[in-house]
């Protein structure tokens, strides 16, 4: 693939814990000294590389494991001024710093795709090809210092009205440019936006406080403290009344006891002297007496019923008084007329049946409703958990649906440590899915195939993916 002018062609590879993003370079145009540079030295901005060699022909290999291209995460996340300058300032910092590594600023890939970050950190790390190669690097990067300004999703949190995008634009236009001035340029660009954010704050700080201090000062007026013990009062005055009524129920009820019991004693006699048995007189009485105090207590929970319905009673018409405007207002009523209306105009659908049946009464075949086609319900895709003991359904919702565990970069969080932060994709083309790993550090696999990453590979209905150790069934519904 023609990348800068040189034939380079780029490949992705993975193995049991890292992926890689592979060049194979034109043959005899490896700077050897740059390839030894770049690999016993930690360069701070540069990707891990190291040289293999396959079959007589040379391959760079590319350590790009838990990172995604630049261009991928700007068309997912808006950035804001403070991580815009944050991305120039990287880029500008690595190519200085390569400066002392006897390395070429013509040498790095200046494209967002070849540009990786780690979405959590907020980290770039560049790649650089030790080949001779002949480009304008100041051109290079004005064009990606434009793209990332108009191209991505920058959006200002504040209008601060600084114009530090003139400011920067105005830079590249000018004769001297250069990245060591650009990188001065975004220093200070760097430090007034801090002095602004420390302004930002104070002022948020201090309106705090004046908030805390007015609610503080808050005190409820006279009338809401007189109508709250007002309310206080009837309440216990309330409970105090339920009270005295249930316990009157009580006296009358044990009174009624003892007098039937006082009574069944005194005609003990009378009873003994009837002729008959009179373990049958007996048991006669008895029945007799339970019978009258069945009939007592229903009386007794009969009235307390009826007290409890007043109290009911009293409550709806304060509730009345309180809404006695909403009811006698005739808007509502002209309202509920309108609606329930006819308009002359209109024609329903039992009209039109009457009409066609009448149309079509010499042809009963032809006077029959229109009989509608089924449509074929359109399948959605779906991935379920299948590790945990709920079989949680998860909606393909989107054209691209990004899966991991950092929140706010993927459309379905997974909270397993194994997971990558973006982990895999699925995408959706002509009702067609596709699978591709996002250079995770455990893989992913595809009916217990594990995939080459950045590789887009068909899925169907009841295949089984899975994220590091995370099972998943994918199904068309």
């Amino acid at each position: 693939m023609n990348l800068r002018g040189g034939k380079i062609i780029q490949m992705y590879e993975r193995d049991d814990f890292c992926s890689y993003f592979i060049i194979k370079p034109e043959a005899g145009k490896v700077l050897e000294y740059q390839v030894e540079m770049i690999t016993n030295n930690c360069i701070p901005g540069l990707l891990a590389m190291d040289l293999r060699r396959k079959n007589n022909e040379e391959y760079l290999y590319y350590k790009i494991t838990s990172k995604i291209p630049l261009s991928q995460l700007l068309s997912r996340k808006k950035i804001n001024k403070s991580q815009l300058l944050n991305i120039l300032n990287q880029i500008t910092e690595t190519m200085l710093s390569g400066v002392n590594y006897l390395l070429y600023n013509k040498c790095y890939i200046l494209k967002e795709e070849f540009i990786y970050v780690d979405p959590a950190a907020f980290k770039l790390d560049m790649v650089y090809v030790p080949v001779i190669m002949e480009e304008d690097i100041n051109q290079n990067l004005r064009k990606l210092i434009i793209d990332l300004i108009i191209n991505a999703t920058y959006t200002e949190d504040d209008d601060s009205g600084d114009g530090f995008i003139q400011k920067i634009i105005n830079y590249l236009k000018g004769d001297t440019f250069n990245i060591a001035g650009l990188n001065r340029l975004l220093k200070q660009l760097n430090e007034g936006n801090h002095e602004e954010e420390n302004e930002i704050n104070k002022c948020k700080l201090n309106d705090i406080n004046k908030i805390e201090d007015t609610i503080s000062e808050v005190t409820l007026p006279s009338e809401i403290n007189d109508l709250d013990e007002q309310e206080s009062v009837e309440s216990h005055s309330k409970n105090n009344t339920c009270k005295s009524h249930n316990f009157k129920l009580l006296e009358i009820g044990i009174a009624s006891q003892i007098i039937l019991l006082v009574l069944f004693m005194a005609s003990k006699k009378l009873l003994e002297s009837l002729n008959g048995n009179i373990k049958t007189t007996y048991a006669a009485t008895v029945l007799i007496i339970i019978a009258i105090d069945a009939l007592i207590i229903k009386n007794l929970l009969d009235r307390r019923r009826t007290i409890g319905s007043l109290d009911e009673s009293s409550k709806g018409r304060k509730s009345k008084e309180i809404l006695g405007e909403k009811e006698n207002n005739p808007q509502a009523d002209k309202t509920n007329n309108n609606l329930n209306s006819k308009p002359e105009n209109m024609t329903f659908e039992n009209d039109l049946d009457d009409e066609s049946d009448s149309d079509y009464g010499s042809y009963p075949e032809y006077g029959n409703k229109t009989v509608l086609l089924s449509v074929k319900k359109e399948q959605k895709p779906y991935i379920i958990n299948m590790t945990g003991s709920t079989k949680e359904e998860i909606p393909i919702n989107k054209k691209d649906f990004l899966i991991g565990r950092l929140d706010d970069m993927v459309d379905y969080v997974i909270k397993n440590n194994t997971v990558g932060k973006i982990h895999a994709q699925i995408t959706t083309c002509e009702n067609k899915y596709y699978l591709k790993d996002l250079n995770s550090s455990n893989g992913t696999l595809l009916n217990d195939i594990k995939l080459e990453c950045n590789v887009e590979n068909e899925i169907k209905d009841g295949d089984r993916v899975t994220f590091a150790n995370s099972d998943y069934l994918f199904v068309l519904r």
